[in-house]
């Protein structure tokens, strides 16, 4: 979202000290895939962030990873959340990260009530990226598409990844599994497919109550695997580098515990390279458990199978 919040927000509350993240055991490569044609003419490139062994050479043609399709937000990047992209990468995922509508789309100007210009199809981008990755034969990675594929997004993002996950899209394109990272939102339709919804008390500008709205929904009309994790002193740009050293916004838990549900959903994998994600979503543990201090102190967080 504006650049100019993250300085205004250090003035009046300390900053989020980044702690060790649990990671995976690869590294990331990427690279960027130009002229999209599907996409909105605004900007038709995808960023393309895939697995590489620790010795830094490409993993075997043989060994393929799932998809995740991640949405910026408003006036942001895709190079804006690199840090994250990292992590996701360092479990074994391919992170598609399109560059289309940053303020906007500009071939659909379908808007809103109460939301940015611009933005009421912007979910279809998404969607777009998904489906334009399945007919590709020549990227430098291999993507499991066996599994399904699970889709990711922050702010007006995060509407968007809402908004594909629900009203028959997921079940369209073949997604099976969401996270929400402070989702912007005027609207709550029930997503259909399991999700994590990330927000906290210090977001001022998707306030936490959006939330908690779609959330419920999803309680009420489908009973769907779903977590609500509203993690007390986060702010809005917890899913982004930081934008100065001295404001380190970004919580570096994010992207673990994003990951961590995406493999209990997608790949059925419990424990992998050491790691419980089982425990870190729906344990106990005081030291890894998303809910009981894992993640730090939360003003609500609760997963349900």
């Amino acid at each position: 979202m504006l650049k100019l919040l993250p300085i205004l927000l250090a003035l009046h509350h300390s900053a989020i000290i980044s702690k060790a993240a649990i990671t995976g055991p690869y590294k990331m490569a990427s690279t960027t895939l130009q002229n999209v044609a599907t996409l909105d003419s605004s900007d038709q490139r995808v960023n393309l962030h895939y697995p590489i062994t620790t010795n830094n050479t490409s993993i075997n043609d043989n060994h393929s990873f799932p998809l995740i399709a991640y949405a910026h937000g408003l006036d942001n990047a895709a190079t804006d959340y690199t840090k994250l992209f990292e992590s996701l990468v360092s479990f074994g995922f391919i992170v598609a990260a399109h560059w289309s509508c940053l303020e906007g789309c500009s071939d659909d100007k379908t808007s809103l009530p109460y939301d940015p210009p611009g933005f009421g199809h912007y979910y279809q981008q998404q969607l777009l990226v998904v489906d334009w990755m399945r007919n590709q034969t020549s990227l430098p990675c291999s993507i499991n598409f066996t599994v399904g594929v699970a889709i990711a997004g922050h702010s007006m993002g995060g509407q968007s990844t809402l908004f594909s996950s629900s009203l028959n899209n997921a079940s369209q394109h073949g997604i099976v599994v969401a996270a929400m990272h402070h989702a912007f939102t005027h609207e709550y339709p029930a997503p259909s497919i399991p999700f994590l919804a990330f927000t906290g008390s210090e977001d001022v500008i998707a306030w936490s109550t959006m939330t908690e709205k779609f959330y419920n929904a999803a309680a009420e009309e489908h009973n769907q695997t779903r977590g609500y994790i509203n993690k007390a002193d986060a702010d809005h740009f917890e899913p982004e580098d930081p934008f100065f050293p001295f404001y380190y916004s970004y919580n570096p838990m994010v992207g673990p515990y994003t990951a961590a549900f995406f493999k209990l959903i997608m790949e059925k994998k419990k424990i992998e390279f050491g790691i419980n994600y089982e425990e870190m979503i729906y344990g106990n543990s005081t030291t890894i458990s998303i809910c009981h201090g894992g993640d730090g102190k939360m003003t609500k967080c609760e997963t349900h199978v």
